[in-house]
């Protein structure tokens, strides 16, 4: 073989080998190109997976909120709603005490509250005050204590004390208090229950009776009546006003 041709056949043989070489370089350059795009998008996943996650826990959060405040200003609406219907309802106990029609329901009130009272009981007599004297060691006459103990001496005897004179308490009396509007025209049924009109006047929409000696006091007037029943009227209203409110929810 000829120096020329053996010259071109390595020359052949040389760009063979380069183009296998670059061949592969190019492969692996491609395929490491190809390992990095997919754990880049695999990362990219992830990162997006998680700022997903992320979004619904706020927006959950977000929505609770929300759904608290929507139900803490319903119970705010609703809570204004029923004091103002009380407070309709104490002014128009108030206009009905200024009423001649205040009259007869007066007079009930007035018959529960002397139902309630206790009778009047007599005053318990007073016990009389003993008093002990004690047996020991120590005489008590001196003609014994003198033969026991030469040398005792005798005190002088004791002064007696007058008794305090006792008072007689006075009978114990129930007393009514009612408006004064409706002091005179109440007057036979308090006198027909044993009992005496006050000179103060009482409450202007019910009655008060107590005794004299301050062991009771009875208290029956529309407005006490209504403050006992505000959380049965409350129930009541909220039932009433958003009764459909409450089952569609």
């Amino acid at each position: 073989m000829s120096t020329e041709r053996l010259l071109d056949s390595m020359t052949r043989e040389t760009a063979r080998r380069r183009e296998e070489i670059l061949a592969q370089a190019r492969a692996e350059a491609e395929r490491l190109l190809r390992e990095a795009r997919q754990r880049a998008d695999a990362g990219h996943a992830a990162a997006v997976a998680a700022v997903a996650a992320e979004l619904d826990v706020l927006a959950q959060q977000g929505r609770e909120r929300a759904e608290a405040e929507a139900a803490r200003g319903v119970f705010v609406m609703k809570d204004g709603v029923i004091r103002k219907a009380m407070e309709a309802a104490r002014k128009r106990l108030d206009e009905l005490t200024a009423q001649p029609a205040f009259r007869p329901v007066l007079e009930h009130l007035l018959a529960e509250a002397l139902t309630v009272a206790p009778v009047e009981e007599p005053e318990p007599e007073p016990v009389p005050e003993v008093v002990f004297e004690s047996v020991g060691t120590e005489p008590a006459v001196p003609e014994v204590a003198q033969e026991t103990f030469p040398d005792f001496t005798p005190d002088e005897p004791p002064i007696q004390e007058e008794a305090e004179a006792v008072v007689p308490r006075e009978p114990n009396e129930r007393i009514v208090h009612v408006p004064a509007r409706h002091g005179a025209a109440l007057g036979a049924q308090i006198a027909a229950a044993g009992a005496q009109l006050a000179l103060a006047p009482g409450p202007v929409d019910g009655v008060i009776v107590e005794d004299s000696w301050g062991t009771f006091r009875v208290t029956n007037t529309l407005s006490l009546r209504l403050a006992r029943l505000e959380g049965a009227i409350r129930t009541e209203a909220n039932a009433v006003l958003f009764g459909r409110e409450a089952r569609q929810s």
